[in-house]
């Protein structure tokens, strides 16, 4: 896959190219998913190109901090909203981006824990456009489920959890669909591998509530903050399957 990845990196607190921020084999993180992610837009200001939009950066900061507190990591939301920052004010981005920071166990070792291990904090980038068509999209229900927040901590973006995702995706292409839709353990419709599901029923909008083991979306609190500004019925409820 081609991917434009943007050229600096945010690396053990420095910013150096891309291409030298590498891991070792041995990393915590790599063998038991101990980490946090966020995923972010930015774009160039169409009315001043010299200046660069993010898409809710504080809200972004403030959940990767609280998912680090999952892995027992105290990093303040100032601290990834600052590193953020520097990291466009490096890179310079001219077209549509989206940036990944990420929280880790950095430490060598084989025991899977979250104590007396060292944690860290990367950011990188890459060119982006739409992830999926505009003109619509293809879903199937996945055989695989979400898991349930009684296993592990689904108010954060652990990186862990993302293997259910990828094998509902990648069940979903190879039948032919561009997506997958996963339902929750009570049988209940949840969320894509990647995104909060609407859907509109008589002429209201419609979402799972997050007591649904869905992620607390930051694109999905911006959908219903905008939907009830334009004076649109919102629900958060459980959705079943036939609806």
């Amino acid at each position: 896959m081609n991917q434009n990845f943007l050229s600096i990196a945010y690396y053990r607190g420095e910013y150096i190219p891309f291409k030298d921020a590498n891991l070792s084999i041995a990393t915590h993180a790599l063998h038991y998913g101990t980490s946090a992610f966020g995923g972010m837009r930015g774009i160039p200001d169409p009315a001043n190109p010299n200046r660069i939009l993010l898409f809710r950066v504080d809200r972004h900061a403030k959940r990767l901090s609280q998912s680090a507190r999952f892995l027992h990591y105290d990093l303040p939301a100032e601290t990834i909203e600052d590193a953020i920052a520097g990291f466009v004010r490096q890179n310079k981005p001219k077209t549509s981006f989206y940036i990944r920071p990420f929280v880790y166990t950095s430490d060598l070792g084989v025991a899977p824990r979250l104590h007396n291990v060292e944690k860290d904090f990367f950011i990188y980038g890459l060119e982006m456009g739409d992830y999926l068509s505009g003109d619509g999209v293809n879903c199937r229900i996945s055989s695989w489920y979400r898991q349930e927040d009684r296993s592990l901590p689904l108010r954060g973006k652990i990186g862990g959890a993302y293997i259910t995702s990828s094998l509902a995706k990648t069940e979903a292409v190879d039948a032919g669909f561009d997506e997958a839709i996963l339902m929750n353990a009570q049988g209940k419709v949840c969320e894509a591998t990647g995104m909060n599901i609407f859907i509109v029923r008589n002429g209201t909008l419609i979402t799972p509530g997050v007591e649904q083991d869905v992620l607390e979306g930051i694109t999905r609190d911006s959908v219903i903050t905008i939907a009830k500004n334009k004076g649109l019925t919102v629900e958060q409820r459980a959705i079943d399957k036939s609806e």
